[in-house]
């Protein structure tokens, strides 16, 4: 007779929280939620024409990955799979790690804070799912896993922010090489060495007037005044953070490239020349 999984909801003992976890329950329940939502992702991305082949593609091989795991945890049944399903539950943590590593390298910030840390956990959690007879290996490495997951949140977090100061700090002796002028030439680029996905290389002058922007069309608009949807005067506040300690930290909210909503971001600044400074930051 099979035992009951019913440890999660009476557990045996209620000295301590890891009585109340079951590694199957979660193993079967956690990889099928983390499949399923990357799944609805795909149907997302679809719906409102980001990327369309690529998301078409990936929606196809998702939707095929959630029916092995629907099978797999037992779910639905189809025998003509059976012999080939584990062979497939590996390429998909295979599929899961190459995604942990591609987000975890991207610059932006909800791909290296949310996806990053989903994609490796699914990828240990469809791996229970195969050798979960091994409770006492799969103990040790959930808690592993759940650690390692939560650190690269803020790994992330505080590598993407030094990659903006380092571009910053690049602009700057650019700058000094080539002079200002040259230099807000190669700001304004959109294919320069300045620009690096989501991260790149923005200017204006004390005035508050934008002197480079590679990616959105407001070289010479005034901005001095313009707020953000909570009211930040973020470009005011650049020029008196860099009036005030020479360079540092402005948060701002600015809109999203990825899905367009307006997003918490963070920029370093510094001045360069006599009246003019440059920036480059990254969502939070």
């Amino acid at each position: 007779m099979k035992k009951k999984k019913l440890d999660l909801l009476l557990p045996a003992s209620k000295c301590c929280l890891k009585k109340y976890l079951d590694i199957d329950f979660i193993s079967k329940y956690g990889s099928l939620l983390i499949v399923l939502s990357i799944f609805l992702l795909q149907i997302y991305n679809l719906s409102i024409g980001y990327n369309f082949y690529t998301s078409l593609f990936s929606f196809f091989i998702n939707g095929f990955f959630l029916f092995a795991v629907l099978v797999k945890t037992e779910f639905i049944s189809f025998e003509k799979i059976q012999p080939y399903l584990n062979m497939i539950l590996k390429i998909l943590i295979f599929v899961l790690i190459l995604n942990f590593f591609g987000y975890w390298l991207s610059q932006v910030g909800l791909f290296n804070y949310i996806f990053a840390p989903i994609s490796l956990l699914g990828a240990y959690l469809v791996f229970m799912l195969l050798i979960k007879k091994k409770k006492k290996i799969m103990t040790n490495l959930f808690k592993f896993m759940v650690v390692l997951s939560l650190s690269v949140t803020f790994l992330n977090a505080e590598s993407t922010q030094a990659q903006a100061k380092a571009l910053v700090e690049k602009g700057v002796e650019f700058c000094k090489k080539v002079g200002v002028e040259a230099c807000i030439e190669e700001f304004n680029k959109p294919e320069s060495e300045f620009v690096k996905d989501d991260l790149y290389i923005w200017a204006n002058d004390f005035d508050g007037i934008i002197t480079a922007h590679p990616k959105k069309p407001l070289k010479g608009k005034n901005l001095y005044r313009y707020k953000d949807k909570v009211g930040n005067q973020l470009f005011k506040n650049c020029i008196e953070k860099v009036k005030a300690d020479g360079s540092g930290w402005v948060d701002y909210i600015w809109e999203h490239p990825t899905n367009g909503e307006q997003t918490l971001k963070t920029s370093f600044v510094i001045g360069i020349g006599k009246d003019q400074l440059i920036g480059a930051g990254v969502y939070k």
